[in-house]
């Protein structure tokens, strides 16, 4: 068992505060120690952004200044560590909700790191392009003709697949 509050870096009070979200990660949650380790150590780095060397008092916590420090240490961080981040807090915050440290569930606070596995989603096709896909579309018969309307849909009035596969007769006009 890693003991925090030995280490001259940090106030002994959030040391023991860290040990005890250990212990409770253990052994109330039955996490591995990796993942124990993990949380800790990004509990800290949030512990120290909001109460740097001082008295850690979360009953003063408040929805934004964790929102805020999400938004703050978030960026520096790869995406997937973050999103480690933020389940770090939320179980931290629940855990200081259990031993009634805090009044208010501050986990549901804490924001989502988006994860796209896409870096960047292209804006759409060229007018060359677009006019191209309606060209290979042989109009001549039924079929042709029913894919050249679903492509004006889908390129000129830039309905989704969804909203163009709901649509019945009668929301023609």
């Amino acid at each position: 068992m890693e003991q925090f509050f030995k280490d001259p870096q940090i106030p002994r009070q959030m040391g023991e505060l860290l040990d005890d979200f250990s212990s409770y990660l253990r052994q109330e949650r039955a996490l591995a120690p990796t993942t124990v380790a993990n949380y800790v150590y990004l509990t800290k780095k949030f512990l120290t952004h909001r109460f740097g060397t001082g008295p850690v008092d979360l009953s003063d916590l408040k929805a934004f200044q964790v929102v805020g420090a999400v938004q703050r240490l978030a960026p520096s961080l790869s995406r997937k560590r973050a999103k480690v981040m933020t389940s770090a807090l939320r179980s931290f915050l629940r855990y200081a909700r259990y031993q009634d440290f805090i009044r208010s569930d501050l986990a549901a606070c804490v924001p989502c790191v988006a994860d796209w596995s896409v870096a960047s989603i292209p804006k759409g096709l060229s007018i060359e392009q677009v006019n191209r896909v309606l060209a290979s579309c042989n109009r001549k018969n039924a079929i042709g003709r029913r894919d050249y309307a679903i492509l004006l849909l889908l390129a000129r009035l830039g309905l989704r697949a969804g909203e163009v596969a709901a649509l019945r007769l009668e929301d023609f006009d």
